[in-house]
């Protein structure tokens, strides 16, 4: 007889005694309450084995893996297979496949030994191998107009990294060529207006959100510039971008503040910048202030109460004035 029938038949014999006595009483509370928590282990034991058991069956039938070390991991994106390391998967912390291989979530594997991702493979090729260290030129890319494409993806597979590479660079636009990994503008256009090549980056700074963004760029040849923000629906076509309120300018040859005509400020002059010097752009979403720096040093407070509720999406821009002036962004 198993444990749990010699302690219910214990409990039938004591009922049926026919000899009762203050002892005999106590002694039988004392084993009552014993029957009782035998029976609960038993219970919790049996379920426990069991749910143990069902769930041991399921993960096999499920070909639930687990990987570690060097492992070739194969990868079904769309249709698509890539074949790669763990090594490389698991480059980035906190990414999308870094929390997928950390051990602490089982994966299901396929008939074919892949991992399925429920993705459009056209791009991964460009994520798989920045995480090799090995990113396309992105003038390339920047020419095929797949940028934006390419940081929809970096973003779902969670690499920061990546995303602020793609974020800090200059957008493509008229009158003006983009070159060393997207970091240098020229001006191209080398007739007409002066102010006719008005640069973007490819950052859109949402303004309803509190926080600070900051942005640096080198002159690379003795001319004209206006370094600072502008919002992002500007028309690039236009002539004089700096003066036609679309965003607040930074003029190189004077430190004068432009935004709809010149602004009166009281921060430091510098003299006029030369090529090497660099201006640095400080936007405070949480005052609501623009501020400039040169070299390093900054200049104060240039503009304050900024109308963020007309300009719902800014970021950094950049007018060229004469032909050949260029300037890089400085990481």
């Amino acid at each position: 007889m198993n444990k749990m029938g010699s302690v219910i038949s214990k409990e039938y014999d004591n009922d049926n005694d026919s000899t009762s006595t203050p002892g005999n009483e106590q002694q039988k509370t004392l084993e009552k309450d014993q029957l009782k928590r035998d029976r609960h282990k038993f219970e919790s034991e049996s379920n426990d084995d069991e749910d143990g058991e069902l769930e041991q069956s399921f993960q096999r039938s499920q070909k639930w893996v687990k990987y570690s070390g060097n492992t070739i991991i194969k990868l079904d994106v769309g249709g698509t297979v890539f074949k790669t390391t763990l090594d490389t998967l698991t480059m980035y912390k906190h990414s999308f496949f870094d929390s997928m291989f950390c051990g602490r979530f089982p994966l299901k594997k396929e008939e074919d030994d892949t991992i399925f991702i429920d993705r459009d493979p056209t791009h991964f090729r460009h994520i798989l191998n920045f995480m090799r260290g090995s990113l396309a030129p992105l003038d390339d890319l920047i020419k095929k107009d797949i940028i934006n494409e390419i940081r929809i993806e970096a973003d779902y597979y969670q690499l920061n990294t990546l995303v602020d590479r793609l974020d800090y660079i200059w957008k493509d636009g008229p009158n003006y060529l983009v070159s060393n990994n997207g970091l240098t503008i020229t001006k191209s256009r080398t007739e007409g207006a002066q102010w006719s090549a008005t640069s973007l980056l490819r950052k859109e700074i949402d303004t309803s959100k509190k926080g600070k963004h900051s942005w640096k760029v080198k002159i690379n040849t003795d001319n004209y510039y206006m370094v600072g923000i502008a919002s992002t629906s500007v028309n690039q076509d236009m002539v004089d971008n700096y003066n036609n309120g679309v965003g607040w300018y930074f003029y190189t040859s004077d430190s004068t503040v432009y935004h709809q005509g010149f602004l009166e400020t009281d921060y430091k002059k510098v003299d006029s910048l030369v090529t090497g010097a660099v201006v640095g752009v400080l936007l405070d979403l949480d005052k609501c202030e623009l501020s400039f720096s040169v070299d390093g040093e900054s200049k104060g407070v240039a503009v304050k109460d900024l109308p963020l509720n007309k300009y719902p999406y800014l970021t950094f821009s950049c007018c060229l004035g004469e032909a050949n002036s260029s300037v890089t962004i400085v990481e």
